[in-house]
């Protein structure tokens, strides 16, 4: 029989934290029947599969030894789409502070160009900021 479904189904059962009997209960069979599932000495019917992989809150693909990519993947990568776009608003404020700081009354000459070297600073810090975060979240994320 098919010992890695056997070995999937032990393996997560242990991960959630539940007995044989308390599988079985769940899927409406016998203790003896996820026992046998986990020895390889028989399979769930298929047409509990789908009941199984929901109980074990899994895909039906990974019951049958594909690999199910990590949730905490997904929330890495909104990591990094969440810096680097707070960082880039950054960017985009000092942008259009630079715009407000040319479209000024110049006999203010002084104030113009103070605000214009604040906006130009903050923009540069933020488009660093922003490629900085990014290189390094991809760095980290892509490399496990």
């Amino acid at each position: 029989m098919n010992k890695i479904m056997g070995e999937v189904i032990c393996g997560l059962r242990k991960e959630k934290g539940m007995t044989q009997s308390q599988l079985a209960e769940k899927v409406c069979v016998t203790a003896q029947a996820v026992s046998k599932w986990e020895t390889g000495e028989s399979n769930p019917d298929i047409i509990m599969v789908p009941e199984l992989a929901k109980v074990l809150d899994v895909s039906v693909g990974v019951l049958f030894g594909e690999k199910e990519p990590k949730k905490e993947t997904a929330s890495k990568y909104s990591l990094f789409f969440t810096s680097t776009l707070v960082a880039f608003g950054f960017a985009l404020i000092a942008l259009i502070s630079l715009s407000a700081a040319f479209l000024m009354n110049w006999d203010k000459l002084l104030y113009s160009q103070i605000w214009i070297a604040l906006s130009l600073a903050i923009l540069v810090i933020s488009l660093i900021l922003g490629v900085c975060l990014g290189t390094f979240c991809l760095k980290k994320f892509t490399s496990r």
